[in-house]
């Protein structure tokens, strides 16, 4: 930069803004490229999915899914909508203002299937709706944000149906889901038949029919108010469901007769009758339907056994429309048991019934059987409604009973059973029973004995860490414990949930699965929920190392660690950021790559470091062979530094240079070696060049810039006395070479032993030599930008150039002598001084003349100041006369003695 007057002001005169540069050549110049981070979950936060098969213990085995499009994507495609429930964002807006509106998709269940409905309630504002298969009853609500479970077992439709229910509702519905549940209980809702018990059903010959009945045209026709039957076809208190289908009627009403029992009368069309067949006999027909020579007339009857896969113990069970029928006319107790056995002792079952109707006396009750140790137990639930207890079941026979229990020896108690689903329980569990039990809410030890149960279908990894959540629900006697990949817990005996954090170090006992133990006495008590999940991710952790809740915690083990390949580079810079928390005892080390281990870190705080990776992949942090670490580490980040290779950095022993973050630091021994730093092949033959370097040193030491080739110096660019604060230094440049040269900073050779030399930026600017002047005559070759003056006579054109603070002795042009001193770089006065061009001139010619301010590098020179000027005497400055400017740029004043 130069400086020149205009009155009093000074005019700064850059060379950014006048040499004609070119882009910086220097690249990450600024040291501030910096890679992403390599470690991966640093913090240690992240948390896998859950690893427990049925942490909750409630899970029955489920088949596949049988919704399309459960998560309602758009275009809909499979959902029949009404007008105001609509689709959007992977939501169903279920939507009404009070009117019936609906979501349904066809042929989603089976008929006498058990199903589980889950469905998310999001953005409630109002109102309820019914999931459930059309038309079922009784049915399930929703009608607040949350997760939903519906069981239902298909009895009425095939069709899934989303429903306002009543009045006007505002909700989104979202991730609806149906998968079967596996039902131990053939025929479960009473509605399966046997085979088909009529011959010629459907008329097409008169073949196995008696009585009034005349069959022609696959029709049968009453031909008189007598019985029109089969023989052996119906068993006396034996259900039938009949379906029969009515062309027309005869004068009187026709019925279906079944053993001597006859139904109420029929109707044109087709319907369908259940009945009990009578003790009178074994026949099943059509009585009455005759009148006036007008007999009924019959398209079709199908005639099937009903209760397929029950059996009735006594003779006052019955099977009709609504289910099991259980009566009490004989005032005896009444049984009714599947007919294959389908429990097994010990195990476990969720049983889920609806009751349609009961009526009872007294203490009478509904039961069910529980082994022959308790024998019959009576259901949870008595009233209508659908209920779900859990039951273990004890040795005896495996068939599942009901019984009506009649103690009071009632004959007017009924109760119809609608359907009945068991389900085994424990799916990824393997109990011992005793003493474990599932029941209503979770499992149970009964105290009988101190044996575990352990998780069937998961195993743990080595050296994985594990974060195990679990609720004792209640305890009277005794202490729980979890066991995982050879490590226990604590002890816990008392009711709340507990949080515990393992790492698998021995997988040799049944490949350290999950154990849930008594802790060596014969506990009581209840555990609801046990959850297992992954937590350490992307780390290796030894043996005295745990991975918790966003940090890994050591125990004071000696020299272990925890670790983790991040891809390091030999040879690579790289910075590395870790804090220490909980910090109790000892020291902790880290290695990035190599065997050189760093730290000795003995307090809590956040830690950067700087390092050149020697050798290997790896990111250790281990515990001190001598102090074991008893604390906790977190938010580890390490990334590269100069990622594209931009520089390269040499030290001699035992000097250092580290690259930084926005810096590189020469750290110098105390011999005093060489260290530095260089990037390559930036500076090509023949170039002009100004390089500007930002600087400072902890002592005032020397720094030298040169042009090299890798570390060996070519030529020197300067030299310069560092101070303890950050400073520009700025250099001009022509390169004298005829190959590309390195531009390298390095310590002046046995300069600053013991200090650092601190590099904050640095810019290398190729000159524009399309905006310079060759000026070949020029000597000397310029390798820094020279400044020249030079006047020009605008009568004779001749020009005088002169060299800065220097006295102007010799004569003019044309007997016009100039003489005077150019000075530049001071503050302007009225006297001679700085901007001021005073010209000695003892024969004084007026005219005109330009001044200009020249740049020297090399032979070009570039125009960096220049304006127009008239010498005259001025009768008032005695003896003294100026040059004027004329283009307000700079003044220029000459002065007569």
């Amino acid at each position: 930069m130069i400086q020149l007057t205009k009155g009093t002001n000074v005019l700064d005169i850059n060379l950014s803004d006048f040499s004609g540069a070119g882009q910086d050549v220097v690249q990450n110049g600024s040291f501030n490229d910096i890679g992403s981070d390599l470690v991966q979950n640093g913090d240690f936060a992240e948390i896998g999915s859950e690893l427990v098969t049925n942490g909750d213990f409630s899970a029955v085995p489920l088949g596949g899914e049988l919704v399309t499009d459960g998560n309602f994507p758009t275009p809909n495609v499979n959902w029949s909508l009404s007008s105001s429930f609509t689709i959007a964002n992977n939501k169903l807006h279920c939507l009404s203002d009070g009117t019936y509106e609906f979501a349904y998709q066809s042929s989603v269940f089976e008929i006498g299937k058990s199903y589980v409905i889950t469905f998310d309630i999001t953005g409630w504002t109002l109102g309820t709706i019914r999931v459930r298969p059309t038309a079922e009853s009784p049915f399930q609500k929703a009608s607040a944000n949350g997760s939903y479970s519906f069981f239902y077992v298909a009895v009425e439709n095939t069709q899934l149906i989303i429903e306002r229910d009543s009045g006007a509702c505002d909700m989104f519905l979202e991730n609806i889901s149906v998968k079967e549940a596996t039902n131990l209980v053939t025929n479960p809702n009473f509605t399966d038949t046997g085979s088909e018990l009529v011959t010629n059903g459907d008329f097409s010959s008169g073949s196995g029919w008696n009585g009034s009945i005349s069959v022609s045209g696959g029709q049968g026709t009453k031909t008189s108010s007598g019985l029109a039957y089969q023989g052996g076809v119906v068993a006396a208190e034996k259900s039938y469901q009949v379906s029969v289908d009515v062309a027309s009627l005869g004068g009187a009403p026709a019925q279906i007769y079944a053993g001597g029992n006859n139904s109420a009368a029929l109707t044109v069309g087709v319907q369908t009758i259940y009945i009990t067949g009578g003790s009178t006999n074994d026949f099943i027909g059509f009585n009455n339907g005759y009148s006036g020579g007008v007999g009924a007339v019959f398209n079709s009857i199908s005639v099937k056994e009903l209760g397929e896969d029950w059996t009735t113990v006594e003779d006052t069970i019955s099977f009709s429309e609504n289910g099991l029928v259980m009566t009490s006319t004989e005032g005896t107790d009444v049984n009714v048991r599947t007919t294959p056995a389908i429990v097994e002792d010990g195990k476990s079952y969720k049983v889920t019934y609806t009751i349609h109707a009961i009526g009872l006396t007294g203490t009478n009750s509904i039961q069910y059987y529980t082994g022959s140790t308790l024998g019959y137990q009576d259901l949870p639930e008595q009233d209508e409604g659908t209920h779900t207890f859990y039951h273990t079941k004890a040795a005896g026979v495996d068939y599942w009973y009901f019984k009506l229990e009649n103690g009071n020896a009632s004959t007017t108690d009924t109760v119809t059973i609608s359907s009945i689903v068991v389900q085994e329980l424990g799916e990824g569990w393997n109990f011992n029973t005793p003493p474990w039990d599932v029941v209503s809410n979770g499992i149970a030890s009964d105290g009988a004995n101190s044996n575990d149960m352990n998780q069937s279908t998961w195993f743990p990894v080595l050296g994985k860490s594990y974060k195990i959540v679990y609720t004792i629900a209640s305890i009277t006697q005794g202490s729980y414990k979890i066991t995982l990949g050879g490590q226990t817990t604590t002890p816990r005996s008392a009711a709340a949930t507990y949080t515990e954090y393992i790492t698998a170090t021995d997988l040799s006992n049944g490949g350290g699965r999950l154990r849930i133990q008594i802790d060596n006495d014969n506990a009581i008590g209840t555990i609801s929920s046990i959850s297992v999940k992954e937590v350490g991710q992307d780390w290796t952790v030894q043996e005295g190392w745990t991975v918790e809740d966003n940090k890994a915690v050591c125990d004071g083990s000696l020299n272990k660690n925890i670790n983790q390949n991040i891809g390091l580079i030999t040879g690579k810079p790289y910075k590395i950021v870790f804090t220490v928390a909980d910090y109790v005892s000892g020291k902790i080390d880290y290695n990035v790559g190599g065997n050189t281990r760093r730290g000795d870190i003995a307090a809590n705080g956040t830690y950067t470091d700087y390092v050149v990776s020697d050798s290997g992949n790896f990111l250790y942090f281990q515990s001190n062979q001598t102090l074991g670490f008893v604390g906790s580490i977190t938010n580890i980040t390490v990334q590269q530094l100069d990622t594209n290779d931009r520089w390269v950095t040499f030290a001699d022993p035992d000097s250092k240079s580290v690259m930084k973050l926005g810096q590189v630091d020469l750290e110098i021994d105390s011999s005093g070696n060489n260290c530095g730093v260089y990037q390559t092949g930036l500076i090509k033959p023949n170039k002009l060049y100004i390089i500007t370097i930002n600087m400072k040193a902890t002592a005032a030491i020397y720094v030298e810039i040169a042009a090299s080739l890798g570390t060996a110096v070519s030529a020197v660019i300067g030299t310069e006395l560092l101070t303890t604060s950050y400073k520009e230094y700025s250099f001009e440049y022509v390169t004298p070479f005829a190959v590309d040269h390195d531009l390298q900073i390095h310590r002046l050779f046995g300069s600053g032993a013991n200090q650092t030399i601190s590099i904050d930026y640095v810019s290398m600017n190729g000159v524009d030599e399309s905006q310079w002047t060759n000026d070949p005559t020029w000597d000397p070759f310029a390798t820094s930008l020279v400044f020249v003056p030079t006047l020009t006579d605008e009568s004779t054109n001749n020009s005088k150039q002169f060299t800065l603070n220097t006295s102007i002795t010799d004569g003019g042009w044309d007997g016009r002598s100039l003489h005077g001193q150019v000075i530049i770089n001071e503050f302007p006065t009225e006297i001679p001084a700085s901007g001021i061009i005073n010209l000695k001139q003892p024969d004084f010619l007026e005219g005109f003349y330009q001044v200009e301010i020249r740049g020297y590098l090399g032979t070009f020179y570039r125009v960096l100041g220049k304006c127009m000027a008239h010498l005259e005497r001025t009768s008032t400055e005695d003896g003294y006369n100026r040059f004027e400017s004329y283009n307000d740029t700079v003044t220029y004043k000459a002065y007569e003695e």
